[in-house]
């Protein structure tokens, strides 16, 4: 019995792949790009170990949400690794009438056995490939993630000789992968190809821009710090420094009018900032709708009718892994990290609300991130929202 190491799991994937697509994560990658989101699946080692079957019965629990395009995804790491497990798994999903899309940048493939004959048994079973071209210059994408493009830009022919469907994908990385000389040859080899359905041109860490756009409003988050500082004068690490950590003094009226007009009166620095900060908070608001992250914005909008305030939670494990992925911490660090700020916003959230930070009364949503997936999240409130009119 074969089994696969699985990474993780999500129930409601939008955009790998037509429709609504169940995803498995695979573990192992032998490439080290510069730019990775998912360095946790570099390691093939884990104790995660499930069969075909076992995966295939869990997807299918989410089979009415994905419509008449939808199916599985399996991505990695390279899931190509295993590629013994994934012949087993796309032949027992056809057998089970389910769509089958590999997300790969295809870094084992090569034309020699025993891998190619297997590679062609995949194919028989598999219905879309999602290929991530990482750069199309050979030697760029060497310093890139440590291996050739060669056989990877072989493997795009070839699926292109065979009939596969295919999408690229390639990640717009600022003075990496911009260059118009680099854009032009990928689209002169893109063109050389029969069975291209879609390119997929990705933004580099900015894709959570993807899903504010897909609401149609703005995003702030750490913009605030950077707006309140310029409104002020001050230095924007002095914001930085005294970010959702509460002050000495009773501001416990921030939301109240005439606000914004106190913050020369001699308060001590902290509280000017804060001052600022929140006056801030108030302006984009009332410039029109808008997201924006912590920093007691549901307490100082509390008296606008239009306010929808939402709290989103997940696993230690989930949590984890976006900490890491999102912003470099080391996997030794990220539990302590978390704690730490989780304290501090629970405690700065606290201090000047009327409501306690994280209880689901609090809030008008309260999501379990780790169950929707992100994309199932941001269509859930793109739906609430819309029911309310």
């Amino acid at each position: 019995m074969i089994k696969g190491r699985i990474h993780s799991l999500e129930s409601f994937g939008a955009v790998d792949g037509p429709g609504i697509r169940y995803l498995i994560f695979l573990k192992g990658c032998n490439m080290r790009c510069q730019y990775c989101h998912n360095v946790d699946t570099w390691n093939p080692e884990t104790d995660n170990l499930q069969t075909a079957d076992e995966l295939l019965d869990k997807a299918e629990r989410f089979r009415s949400y994905w419509g008449k395009q939808g199916g599985i995804t399996v991505s990695g790491g390279e899931a190509l690794l295993q590629i013994d497990f994934l012949i087993d798994l796309f032949k027992k999903a056809h057998e089970r009438g389910i769509n089958t899309n590999l997300d790969t940048s295809a870094q084992p493939f090569t034309r020699e056995e025993p891998f190619f004959s297997k590679f062609n048994e995949l194919l028989k079973y598999t219905d879309l490939v999602m290929l991530d071209i990482k750069h199309i210059d050979d030697e760029e994408h060497k310093k890139l993630t440590g291996h050739t493009n060669v056989n990877i830009l072989d493997c795009a022919r070839y699926l292109s000789e065979q009939g596969i469907p295919m999408w690229i994908r390639h990640v717009l990385v600022p003075g990496i992968t911009d260059k118009d000389e680099y854009l032009k040859k990928t689209r002169e080899f893109i063109d050389t190809l029969d069975t291209v359905m879609k390119v997929e041109v990705l933004p580099y860490h900015t894709m959570g821009i993807v899903k504010y756009e897909k609401l149609g409003i703005p995003y702030y988050d750490k913009e605030i710090i950077k707006r309140a500082a310029k409104d002020s004068g001050f230095d924007e690490h002095i914001f930085t420094f005294y970010d959702e950590r509460p002050t000495r003094s009773f501001l416990y009226n921030v939301s109240t009018d005439g606000f914004s007009n106190i913050a020369s009166n001699g308060l001590a620095l902290e509280d000017q900032v804060f001052q600022y900060q929140f006056d801030t908070i108030r302006k984009v608001a009332e410039e029109g709708s808008c997201i924006i992250v912590g920093r007691c914005a549901d307490y100082i909008l509390k008296e606008d009718e239009a306010l929808l305030t939402i709290f989103l939670h997940a696993s230690d494990k989930f949590r984890e892994k976006r900490v890491i992925e999102k912003y470099g911490v080391e996997p030794k660090n990220v539990a302590k990290e978390m704690k730490n700020t989780d304290k501090k916003r629970a405690k700065f959230h606290n201090f000047y609300s009327e409501e306690k930070w994280g209880e689901a009364t609090t809030y008008d949503l309260a999501i379990n991130v780790a169950k929707l997936g992100i994309d199932g999240t941001v269509d859930l409130i793109s739906e609430y929202i819309k029911a309310q009119g």
